[in-house]
């Protein structure tokens, strides 16, 4: 469904760690839960995982021309980790337009 609405990033949750995986099929995914009480190790590596970190952090997201610029930075403010999503041309999924 993702691939078939042209989504090229997906942002989750949740796990209390900080993982990149992809791209998948052209999407990318960012799992962002390091804020909270207490951090997970990693227990299985995906095969898409490109990154992984158990640390507390946040993301900045910054779009500059046809690129998403992510940022992966630490309590401390340092970066850990960045990531650039170039725009694409969305598929033709078929959809009528609304009036």
């Amino acid at each position: 469904m993702l691939t078939r609405f042209g989504v090229q990033v997906v942002f989750s949750g949740h796990d209390q760690s900080y993982e990149r995986l992809g791209p998948v099929q052209g999407v990318h995914f960012f799992i962002s839960g390091g804020g909270g009480y207490m951090l997970y190790a990693l227990t299985e590596r995906d095969s898409f995982s490109r990154y992984f970190e158990s640390r507390f952090h946040h993301l900045e997201c910054e779009v500059q021309d046809d690129e998403l610029h992510v940022l992966a930075r630490d309590r401390l403010g340092g970066g850990f980790d960045r990531s650039v999503v170039p725009r694409t041309a969305p598929p033709d999924a078929g959809l009528v337009p609304r009036p």
